[in-house]
């Protein structure tokens, strides 16, 4: 029988070629997807296509580039990077399905949820510690709501800093924003500082628990994580338990924590491998193995619930690749 094909995509991003690197040194074929050919993943992959970008107006066009490519290499699995391609990737999932190829990320119904961060705060009120939240359109009601002074004005689905505005509770910038943002697509956030931590989850394809791994954010450079470390946080690992049994999660999800007044409050959850994930599946041997599992459709191997990882540092460069 010949290696299981994987497409990942986004490979044109500096933390896939970690991802990369570890599914070839574990026996499997590596096919890249991108929207450019200019990217240093193209020449790490074992095969690579082009697919355009992932927004409503292409939707059948990167459905149809998608299932061509499935249909010629016979893939099993897409890992995808980012966030508007996974849930565009999902609202055609039975489509891949049909032609033997699976999400390694959750369902439409849960990404629905998870990517909407007005949603998403209410579903996991009194599962986790929340800073107040409103949409922008109501803050001029609730802003004896937020205790703090300092607000952040983000949009209601996306990810990354686009649109995100941090500013004072009572300044001229939030009356500008409030005249000048559409008001049901942007919520009102209490900024949350102090020490970030990304928690990489792994799940079975039923929603199981499999694995959690804390990692502590210690340097970011243009977004990306350059230095992390993992670290042991039991109430964040009790927190995970918890909203895994209101989510159905499947496969990688990257769920994000900040530090504050004693405790642990959630900022995001990213239906995918993190930028950082890598070095989790290097520090927890348990974490590695059921991701193999999982791609082998080896669901007798898997262990659940295992919070077992090594003490480890990642530090990130820069490496050249040449053709």
């Amino acid at each position: 029988m010949g290696k299981i094909k994987v497409i990942r995509s986004a490979v044109s991003s500096l933390p896939s070629a970690g991802i990369i690197k570890l599914l070839q040194e574990n026996d499997f074929y590596v096919i890249g997807s991108d929207i450019t050919e200019k990217s240093a993943g193209r020449l790490l992959v074992d095969d690579f296509f082009i697919v355009d970008k992932a927004v409503d107006a292409n939707k059948a066009t990167v459905c149809e580039q998608y299932l061509e490519n499935i249909q010629k290499t016979k893939a099993k699995w897409i890992i995808s990077g980012p966030e508007n391609e996974i849930v565009l990737l999902s609202s055609f999932e039975q489509q891949l399905l049909s032609v033997g190829c699976r999400l390694f990320h959750p369902g439409q119904d849960t990404l629905e949820k998870i990517t909407d961060k007005y949603i998403l705060n209410n579903a996991l009120k009194g599962k986790v510690p929340l800073k107040p939240l409103c949409m922008l359109e109501e803050y001029s009601v609730n802003k004896d709501s937020f205790e703090g002074q300092k607000l952040v004005v983000k949009p209601r689905k996306g990810r990354g800093s686009n649109g995100v505005h941090i500013l004072q509770k009572n300044s001229e910038d939030m009356r500008r924003l409030q005249e000048s943002l559409p008001p049901n697509e942007y919520i009102v956030q209490e900024f949350i500082p102090g020490q970030e931590y990304s928690v990489d989850c792994l799940f079975d394809n039923q929603g199981g628990l499999l694995n959690a791994v804390v990692r502590e954010r210690l340097a970011v450079d243009s977004g990306v994580v350059i230095i992390s470390r993992t670290i042991r946080k039991e109430r964040i690992l009790e927190y995970i338990s918890g909203i895994s049994s209101v989510f159905s999660f499947r496969g990688f999800n990257c769920i994000q924590f900040r530090e504050h007044e004693g405790d642990y409050f959630l900022t995001d959850i990213n239906p995918r491998i993190g930028g950082g994930s890598i070095l989790s599946l290097r520090a927890s041997d348990c974490m590695l193995s059921n991701f193999i599992s999982l791609l082998r459709n080896e669901d007798d191997k898997l262990v659940h619930n295992n919070f077992d990882v090594k003490d480890k540092t990642m530090y990130r460069y820069y490496e050249e690749i040449y053709e």
